[in-house]
């Protein structure tokens, strides 16, 4: 993963899975994750990657909870 720019959205969850989130359910192209406390949601668009500001806000999403 790069700093902030071409993530996947496996980066995404790879990280999310990482700071003990887990997938509660999916709806179209938006997979909801929760640890409990918070839920973040993370655009699953196959063979495109995430732009850097979105990245950036679901990444900080996923650090501060």
């Amino acid at each position: 993963m790069s700093k902030y720019g071409n993530i996947s959205y496996r980066d995404l969850i790879a990280l999310a899975n990482q700071y003990g989130f887990r997938k509660i359910r999916q709806t179209g192209s938006h997979a909801v994750f929760t640890n409990g406390a918070k839920c973040v949601v993370i655009p699953v668009h196959k063979g495109k990657t995430i732009g850097k500001g979105l990245a950036i806000k679901i990444i900080n999403q996923i650090k501060h909870s």
